[in-house]
């Protein structure tokens, strides 16, 4: 879940009921950039926005996104994200926020995928990261997103993640984020990864070998 990374302000405010863990700016900026390299997404979703810190590095650089949708389920964070959507419509684009529960929609797969791109830092919790992804999979081609390193392993994340879908790219983050507890404060107590994750086609077959970009930032 992001933030707009307000010192003082963040760690102070955040429900950890809900999860909620906030997104320092530049690794937000890198994690943008990092999903445009090869496919640049037209349309955006985001659905565990906080205070949008994930989302807006998007008015500094669009590339070619011109939509974004973002869902929090804390009025307070998407009355905070409104501004960012005002912000977007003066430069031209489209943006919208709605305060409801991601994981309450129905995650079946549309004939056609809604969005370009979901664009996350879901609740790590009780397995909501996994289920944030394969619900946002049912609506995007793809999804970019920061997870806790161990997403990848464990039989019960392969049953309900890995057995449909795969890692096309991989950062593997030297430092642990802050996620709002300021830049000299206490951070994540894990390891953590940016990953680009795609559904695997009917025909794959989950044991084959395959490649994945991976890379390192400090």
């Amino acid at each position: 879940m992001t933030s707009a990374y307000l010192p003082g302000m963040e760690h102070e405010e955040r429900r950890r009921d809900l999860s909620q863990w906030y997104t320092e700016p530049r690794l937000a900026r890198k994690v943008w950039r990092w999903a445009n390299r090869y496919e640049q997404p037209r349309t955006v979703l985001e659905p565990a926005c906080g205070h949008g810190a994930l989302v807006k590095p998007i008015l500094e650089d669009r590339f070619a996104c011109t939509d974004v949708v973002l869902i929090d389920i804390d009025q307070r964070a998407v009355a905070v994200v409104e501004d960012l959507c005002v912000r977007a419509r003066h430069v031209g684009m489209s943006w919208e926020a709605t305060c409801t529960n991601f994981l309450d929609h129905n995650p079946e797969r549309h004939e056609h995928y809604i969005f370009d791109l979901a664009l996350m830092n879901p609740p790590y919790e009780e397995g909501r990261a996994e289920e944030f992804v394969m619900h946002a999979l049912a609506v995007c081609p793809r999804v970019v997103g920061i997870f806790k390193a161990s997403i990848q392993h464990g039989s019960s994340r392969f049953r309900m993640l890995w057995s449909t879908c795969r890692v096309t790219r991989e950062v593997r983050l030297a430092s642990r984020p802050t996620f709002g507890a300021g830049e000299n404060g206490k951070g994540a107590m894990s390891d953590y990864v940016v990953l680009e994750i795609k559904k695997l086609d009917p025909e794959d077959d989950v044991s084959s070998e395959r490649w994945v970009l991976q890379e390192h930032w400090p």
